[in-house]
Formats: C-alpha cells, sequence, structure tokens
C-alpha cells in the first residue's frame, strides 16, 4: 500500500537544508464597591512607579535576543475543527521560532509529541548553535497557506498540509563572528504535519517533507 511518510528533516532555521483570569465572588447581580484598599491597591498598581515591561530585543550580530515573550496560546487553537488546527498549527511555528530565538525548548515540547524527531533534530541543531556563547539571528519560518480534511489516517493522526516561508538566518559565534549562513527561501515551500487532538488540545506529532514508499 503506497503511503505518505514525512522525511525528518528539518533542523536548526535550514528547513529547506535538513528540512509552538480568575472569578470575582459575591452575587453577580449585586453591584460590589471596592473596599478603599482595595482602590488603594489598584491605584499603586496602576502608578508611574510600576516595575514596566522589559522590552523585546531580536538578535543581531551584536548579540542573541533578550526578553523575547513566549508566544501566546491564540483561544481557537484548542478547539477539534480545521480552523482550530490550523490556529494550533500557526501557533507551533511561533513556539518553534521562539525556540530558535531564545534556545529555550520548553514551550515547544509542551504542545510536541516525544516521538518527533523533526524536532529533536532542529533542537540539536540550536542547541549546538548556542553552544560556546554562539547564538541564532533571523531565520522565522512564517506560514503562507494551510490546508486539512480533519480526516483521521489509520493511527488517528490528522494530516495537515502546510506551506511556508523562511528568513535568513545566520548562526554566530563568540564576539559575534558569523558561522553559518543559510538563505532565506521566499517561494512557499509544502510540509506535512502530523497531528492529534488529545484531552481537549491539539498535539504536534511530526513535520517534514513528504515522500512516498511502498511499504
Amino acid at each position: 500500500m503506497v503511503q505518505s511518510r514525512v522525511v525528518c528533516v528539518l533542523a536548526g532555521a535550514a528547513l529547506s537544508a535538513l528540512v509552538l483570569g480568575g472569578c470575582a465572588g459575591g452575587d453577580p447581580g449585586v453591584a460590589q464597591t471596592p473596599s478603599p484598599s482595595a482602590s488603594a491597591s489598584a491605584a499603586a498598581s496602576a502608578s508611574p512607579s510600576a516595575e514596566p515591561t522589559p522590552t523585546p530585543s531580536p538578535a543581531s550580530a551584536a548579540g542573541p535576543a533578550v526578553n523575547i515573550p513566549v508566544p501566546e496560546k491564540p483561544a481557537l487553537a484548542d478547539e477539534n475543527s480545521v480552523e482550530g488546527l490550523e490556529a494550533f498549527t500557526e501557533w507551533w511555528f511561533e513556539l518553534l521560532n521562539y525556540a530558535q530565538a531564545t534556545n529555550d525548548f520548553e514551550p515547544l515540547w509542551a504542545v510536541t509529541d516525544k516521538g518527533c524527531k523533526t524536532c529533536t533534530n532542529f533542537e540539536d541543531f540550536v542547541q549546538a548553535s548556542y553552544s560556546d556563547e554562539g547564538w541564532i539571528a533571523g531565520g522565522d519560518v512564517k506560514v503562507q497557506s494551510f490546508d486539512s480534511t480533519l480526516e483521521p489516517t489509520v493511527d488517528g493522526t490528522i494530516d495537515s498540509y502546510v506551506s511556508t516561508t523562511q528568513a535568513a538566518l545566520t548562526v554566530y559565534g563568540q564576539k559575534g563572528a558569523p558561522k553559518e549562513y543559510f538563505d532565506a527561501y521566499s517561494e512557499p515551500r509544502v510540509g506535512l504535519a502530523i497531528s492529534a487532538h488529545e484531552s481537549g488540545t491539539w498535539r504536534m506529532y511530526d513535520y517534514g517533507d513528504i515522500t512516498v514508499s511502498n511499504d
């Protein structure tokens, strides 16, 4: 039987080369007046003396990225629908970009199966790039189109076809010396994303190029 399979060739930024409020108590029908202490606390929190949020700074030849926030999960990303899977997949690539920019893989692995060989290859590349005081600049992957029928495969996962583009990437070594460079690709390339909706949320199982075998 002919089956589509993913080639686990995503590594670092070079996808082409080696192709993530509380509820107040009380009667909801009765308006509640804030206590003096609550009002004072609110005023204090709004005062100019409150510590500002650190400004994100992307990586460059001058140094690695700093203060990069973890991408927020879209509310739609948990929905078991084509729209929900698309939102999750776009967010997953944002987590991929975040991991590449910060060498922090915890958010990405939190929504990715540990058996994702593509992701392991990617992590190995990034960690090697950050070793010995190195860092990565650029290389963000952007989703250009998404397509899925939401039909489960024989193993219960969902196949999605995702076209992406990618910015140029530079790996810097100590003191900003360029070590590796990967060209951007502006022509969208299509890959296969394998996901599953589990316990009310989506999980990525693998992503990569598509090959056909006669197994």
